[in-house]
């Protein structure tokens, strides 16, 4: 009876090469199925890169429109205060010809020498707006040009900064104002058209008196040192405005051609 037993426990188990087969095919599933999961998830986490890479790209878009606006203006306003400095200096250069060599000069020339040079100022305001936003959101990060990266901040930097003697000049600009403020109203007269005979006296009385004013001759000529420093530093800033734009030329047009 053990025998029996034994024979029929025999007949029925699996030859071993058929228990082998079996497990290899499980295994090679497990390995194929695991294999594509594993696919499935890179291929879902390089499509999550792409979008997020196609955002980015497109804030990037957005931030770089918006700094080429912004600098558009600046390079108008550069354009615009440089000529209106060129022409103060004109006048002031003028005016100090005339003063130190004592030339006589019609009332209506000193007005217009002295309102429009000697008491003359003219600083440019950039537009920061799209720098400053960028900043305080802490998405500088999106513009990937290190370069120009590095060419706003130190533009930037430099309009922090400010111009180093400006109030040195702020000073002397109150001084002269000042000392022709007794003189500069009978002058002026002269520029509104058919002023009185008494007015016209006052005039060239007001004129003789600003030529013989050795103070307010040092004080103009201080002046315009001061002013060849700062629209030597005005210019600077028009260059680097250029720069920044050809920057951003360079990428938008790219972005442009890469659309269509």
């Amino acid at each position: 009876m053990p025998q029996q037993n034994s024979g029929r426990l025999e007949r029925t188990r699996k030859p071993s090469w058929m228990t082998n087969t079996s497990k290899g095919t499980i295994a090679a599933r497990f390995l194929a199925e695991f294999a594509l999961i594993v696919v499935g998830v890179l291929v879902a986490l390089q499509v999550e890169s792409w979008r997020d890479g196609r955002t980015e790209a497109a804030r990037e878009s957005e931030q770089l429109a918006a700094l080429e606006s912004d600098f558009l203006v600046n390079r108008d306003r550069y354009a615009e205060t440089i000529a209106d400095q060129e022409r103060m200096m004109e006048h002031s250069a003028e005016l100090l010809r005339l003063l130190a060599r004592q030339t006589e000069v019609s009332p209506d020339s000193m007005a217009r020498l002295v309102l429009y040079g000697a008491l003359s100022w003219y600083e440019v305001e950039p537009v920061t707006g799209a720098y400053d936003a960028l900043i305080a959101s802490g998405d500088i990060g999106l513009i990937r040009d290190a370069g120009l990266r590095r060419e706003l901040a130190e533009f930037f930097a430099e309009l922090d900064a400010g111009f180093e003697d400006h109030e040195n000049l702020m000073d002397i600009l109150a001084e002269l104002q000042r000392l022709a403020a007794p003189r500069v109203g009978s002058i002026a007269l002269t520029l509104d058209g058919g002023p009185s005979q008494a007015a016209r006296s006052d005039s060239v009385g007001a004129v003789r008196g600003m030529l013989n004013d050795e103070v307010f001759l040092g004080l103009l000529l201080l002046k315009q040192r001061l002013e060849e420093n700062r629209i030597r530093r005005q210019e600077e800033g028009a260059e680097a405005v250029e720069r920044v734009l050809s920057i951003l030329g360079t990428h938008l047009s790219s972005e442009q051609d890469g659309a269509l």
